[in-house]
């Protein structure tokens, strides 16, 4: 597994890196597959390898750069999962200036947010255009994801062992994201 991204209350699972072929599969919150595997194919026919930056878009296209730290991006129809023309966008940083490095992305609806150098999120524009910079307090970090959720008051009394067992389990899995080292 490279990279997850959610919409309309499916999980978006992209596997194959770093040897490809890339595949997208959508899960249900039971861990259900819904409808086919998709494979990536860019615009000149071959099939992504070692992306590491995957989204959803707010038109429900897949926003995925093309390939291990590079910055740029392209949609992807995820129904066929072919590259989309003319739709590429980069990340830029402070002063508007290119990041060098690329591997995470999300967006919140209205921004993109990327992993700039390891070191930094930026938020962009859809259209790739420097909005604000946010430094983190070490390097290192390969990938990023924005939390549009809202808090959820929990009913009174003792949580029910199986509500436990779920938030564990979602803990652990994103302790294991975070803790993905880039590969040599």
């Amino acid at each position: 597994m490279v990279d997850l991204a959610a919409a309309n209350g499916l999980l978006y699972v992209m596997t194959g890196y770093p040897n490809g072929p890339e595949v997208v599969q959508a899960f249900t919150g039971s861990g259900t597959p819904v409808g086919p595997t998709i494979t990536l194919h860019t615009l000149a026919g071959g099939t992504l390898s070692d992306s590491d930056g995957f989204t959803i878009l707010p038109n429900g296209n897949w926003l995925i750069n093309d390939g291990d730290a590079v910055n740029s991006y392209n949609q992807y129809d995820p129904l066929t999962g072919n590259e989309i023309v003319n739709t590429n966008v980069q990340a830029h940083t402070t002063g508007g200036a290119l990041c060098g490095q690329s591997t995470g992305v999300d967006n919140d609806g209205t921004s993109l947010f990327f992993d700039c150098n390891l070191n930094n999120m930026v938020e962009n524009t859809f259209a790739g255009v420097f909005i604000a910079n946010n430094p983190f307090s070490t390097g290192g970090f390969e990938d990023l994801s924005n939390d549009a959720g809202s808090v959820i008051n929990p009913p009174s009394g003792t949580p029910e062992p199986a509500s436990l067992s779920i938030l564990g389990a979602a803990l652990v899995g994103l302790g294991l994201l975070r803790r993905r080292q880039r590969s040599a």
